[in-house]
């Protein structure tokens, strides 16, 4: 795995390179290249951009949880990388896997403890109709009410202003 990792940072190096070298041939002649041509260049490549920017949203949205492992993963190996060195090991692999169950677990705790804390509904009944940024940050602000004026005794039951009286009448829809 880590070879192949290898000669993708070398193309990537070279590719690099190439690309220098072609952009300091262009400097010294400036007519290498037609302006209409590198316009409409730079619409194609920024119009691929905003796609892929699209495209890879959508993905972290559908696959919330394959994300945050993605992101922790990169973590950890950047972790490993500090404490082993770049270079592959035994002992590095043993502690990246170790690491990465360790601290999903630990994540996966905090959010089974966050749901079992505040047990809300998803459904605001006349607050469905709202735009789904307001729901969520009117869930949020509910939760957060919730999460201060929970009982140490018992967490999970929370009694809770009604959310009318919590949301400025600008966010909500008439009945």
């Amino acid at each position: 795995m880590f070879s192949s990792a290898r000669s993708f940072s070398k193309q990537v190096l070279n590719h690099r390179t190439q690309i220098q070298q072609q952009t300091k041939s262009q400097l010294r002649n400036p007519r290498a290249k037609d302006n209409r041509a590198d316009d409409e260049h730079k619409l194609v490549t920024e119009k691929m951009r905003q796609e892929n920017r699209e495209r890879k949203k959508r993905w972290r949205e559908v696959n919330e949880e394959r994300n945050k492992d993605n992101d922790l993963r990169c973590r950890v190996n950047k972790r490993a990388n500090q404490l082993y060195g770049a270079k592959a090991s035994p002992a590095k692999e043993k502690w990246i896997g170790e690491e990465f169950e360790r601290r999903q677990q630990k994540r996966h705790e905090k959010e089974r403890r966050r749901q079992q804390q505040v047990d809300l509904p998803s459904d605001f009944g006349e607050y469905a109709a709202l735009p789904p940024h307001q729901v969520r940050a009117a869930n949020d602000f509910w939760r957060s009410v919730a999460a201060s004026n929970a009982l140490e005794s018992d967490a999970r039951c929370v009694q809770l202003p009604p959310l009318r009286s919590v949301l400025p009448d600008e966010l909500r829809q008439p009945v």
